[in-house]
Order: structure tokens, then C-alpha cells, then sequence
């Protein structure tokens, strides 16, 4: 992102985060679009195989959307989206292991 986009990004997350509906849809279509690769990048490296990525990555998004009032300070947003892409992460890893399926096995196929 340049600096301009940032600029914009974190105006739109500041007015989601006091409320603003339509500031909150506006972020949706960013995580959907311009987000994207980076969540699912993310999801990658925690594991999450390429079948389950776009799941994976619609339930970051509903997360950060219904909890984006809880964010206290705009610019720590994308420290936010981490903790939040971590939290996932971990559950479709849970949820592999409660399959029977070993981790190991989960990292070769998320390749």
C-alpha cells in the first residue's frame, strides 16, 4: 500500500471502528479485494491447506466486521488482523487434529 492508500485505509477503519455502518461495509469490500492476498498468505503460513483457504478467509472477515468497535487505537489494526488470523489459524488446525489428521500432514497438503 502507499502511503495515500493507508492514509484512506485507516480513515475508513477509524469510522468503522466509532460505528459507521457504511464505513464498515466500505472495509468489507477492502478485505475482500485489496486485503486479500495478504490474508490468505497469512492463512498459509498458519497452516490452513489451499481447500480451506477461502472459508478460512471469510471467517477473518467476519470477525474483524463484527468486531471492529473493540479495536482501541486505528493504527494498530493490522496488529489486530494478526491476532485475528492467528485465532482462525489455530481453530481449522483443531479442527484438522479432531479429524485425525496430523499436522504434519496438513502442512503438506496446505503446499
Amino acid at each position: 500500500m502507499t502511503q495515500e492508500q493507508l492514509e484512506r485505509f485507516f480513515k475508513v477503519v477509524e469510522r468503522a471502528r466509532m460505528g459507521d455502518n457504511a464505513a464498515k461495509e466500505i472495509l468489507l469490500v477492502i478485505l475482500e479485494t485489496e486485503r486479500r492476498p495478504a490474508i490468505l498468505s497469512k492463512l498459509s503460513d498458519g497452516d490452513v491447506r489451499p481447500v480451506d483457504r477461502p472459508d478460512a478467509h471469510h471467517d477473518v472477515i467476519v470477525k474483524i466486521h463484527q468486531n471492529i468497535h473493540r479495536l482501541q487505537v486505528t493504527r494498530a489494526y493490522f496488529r489486530y488482523e494478526d491476532r485475528i488470523i492467528k485465532d482462525v489459524c489455530a481453530r481449522w488446525r483443531r479442527t484438522y487434529w479432531s479429524l485425525g489428521e496430523s499436522l504434519e500432514v496438513a502442512r503438506q497438503t496446505s503446499m
